[in-house]
């Protein structure tokens, strides 16, 4: 886990300023480096992960009485 308070002898006080020096010093593209990969990777884990859960959803709602299909989509009815 991360802490966001600086140490006494930090270089930087806090997530701004780090931000803020990191586009002075490195140029206005350096914080959005690796996004284009990141973005790359997370779409098709999204989607298979969408893809599983609507699949899994529909053989619930198909399998069982009408009753129960709320677990199905998630919700707890009292």
């Amino acid at each position: 886990m991360q802490s966001l308070q600086p140490q006494a002898g930090g270089a930087y006080r806090n997530v701004g300023e780090a931000l803020i020096r990191m586009v002075q010093n490195e140029g206005i593209f350096r914080p959005v480096r690796g996004m284009s990969v990141v973005v790359a990777g997370a779409g098709p884990a999204h989607a298979a992960y969408f893809a599983t859960y609507e699949k899994i959803k529909e053989s619930l709602v198909l399998k069982t009485p009408s009753h129960y299909n709320h677990l199905a989509y998630g919700k707890y009815l009292t």
